[in-house]
C-alpha cells in the first residue's frame, strides 16, 4: 500500500472533490466532454451512491462495466479519512489520502468511474440526525445533484436504506440523500442549469438488499423443499408416515418432480453466482425531512 503523500496534498482535495475522477482500466483519465461522447443514447450509466470507500460492491461494478459494457461510477460521500487503520500509522487526513488512491486504484480494474463528495468522514456515528449535524443536508444534496447531473446515470443504486437498520449514520444519509437526489435531478427552479448543469431524470432506482433479506423481491427455500421432500419420503420407507404421493428429489421417476427439482437448484445456483440482492423501493422505508 502507499505511504500517505504530504498533507497539502490532501488539502487542496476538498476543492476538486466534485470534478469527476475518471479512470479506466488503461489508467487514462479521458476528460469530461469525451466521457460524454462515449455515453451515446443506447449505453446504459449506472450510478452507486454510498458513503465510504469500500460502501461499493465492487464485484457488481467490474460485472456491470467489464462484464455488460455499462458506463458505471461510484459516488463516496467522503473519502475514508475516518477509518481503522491495521497495517500502517496513518490517521485522519493521511489515510483519506491513501484509501482515495485506494478507490482510484480499484476503479482502473474494475473500469468504473469515481466520484467523491466533499463530507468528511468524522468517525461512527448511531443516527441519521447525528450525521447531519456535521454534515448539512442541504450541502450533501448538492454535491449528489451535481454528480447525477455531469453523469447522467439511467439507473442510481444505493447500498443502504436510509433507515435506522443501517446502523451508521453516514450510510443512512448517504441513502436518504441519494434518494432525494433521484427526485429532484430534474428540478431547475432549486437546482438551476447555470450552477448544477442540464437537468436529468434517471429512469430507475435500486437498493442493494444483501443486509436484508426480508426485502429481497425473490426468495425461494429450495434446500427446505429438497429436505421435506427426502424426510417424508424416509418416514414413509420405515413406517413412520402414511405412504402418500410425494416423490424423493432427483431419484423418483416422475418427470414433473425432476424438472421443480433442477429448476429450483438451477435458480438457486443462479443467485450464488451473482449474490446480489435489490429490493424495491417504497416511499415508506424513508425518513421524511
Amino acid at each position: 500500500m502507499k505511504k500517505a503523500v504530504s498533507l497539502v496534498v490532501f488539502a487542496v482535495l476538498p476543492a476538486i472533490v466534485l470534478v469527476p475522477q475518471m479512470t479506466c482500466g488503461q489508467g487514462i483519465a479521458p476528460s469530461v466532454a469525451s466521457v460524454r461522447v462515449q455515453n451515446a443514447p443506447e449505453r446504459m450509466r449506472v450510478l452507486w451512491i454510498a458513503a465510504h470507500p469500500d460502501d461499493e460492491d465492487t464485484q457488481l461494478i467490474a460485472w456491470l462495466a467489464r462484464g455488460r459494457r455499462v458506463e458505471t461510477a461510484y459516488m463516496s460521500l467522503t473519502r475514508g479519512d475516518g477509518g481503522q487503520n491495521l497495517i500502517g500509522n496513518e490517521l485522519g487526513e493521511a489515510l483519506g489520502v491513501i484509501r482515495t488512491e485506494e478507490l482510484l486504484a480499484a476503479r482502473r480494474i474494475d473500469g468504473a468511474h469515481q466520484y467523491f463528495g466533499r463530507e468528511y468522514d468524522f468517525g461512527f456515528s448511531k443516527t441519521a440526525d447525528e450525521t447531519l449535524k456535521h454534515w448539512p443536508q442541504d450541502s450533501v444534496l448538492r454535491d449528489v445533484i451535481t454528480v447525477m447531473r455531469a453523469f447522467r446515470p439511467h439507473i442510481v443504486i444505493t447500498t443502504f436504506s436510509g433507515t435506522p437498520r443501517d446502523g451508521h449514520g453516514h450510510h443512512q444519509v448517504s441513502a436518504i440523500v441519494a434518494r432525494q437526489a433521484y427526485d429532484l435531478a430534474a428540478d431547475t427552479v432549486r437546482f438551476p442549469v447555470s450552477t448544477f448543469g442540464r437537468p436529468w431524470t434517471p429512469l430507475k432506482y435500486y437498493r442493494l438488499a444483501l443486509f436484508s433479506p426480508q426485502d429481497r423481491t425473490l426468495s425461494i427455500n429450495v434446500g427446505a423443499m429438497i429436505f421435506w421432500h427426502a424426510f417424508i419420503n424416509l418416514g414413509m420407507a420405515i413406517g413412520v408416515l402414511p405412504v402418500v404421493g410425494v416423490t424423493l428429489p432427483l431419484f423418483s421417476h416422475g418427470g414433473s418432480s425432476v424438472i421443480t427439482v433442477l429448476i429450483g437448484i438451477g435458480m438457486l445456483m443462479n443467485v450464488s453466482m451473482r449474490r446480489h440482492y435489490f429490493a424495491p423501493v417504497r416511499r415508506s422505508d424513508w425518513l421524511m425531512r
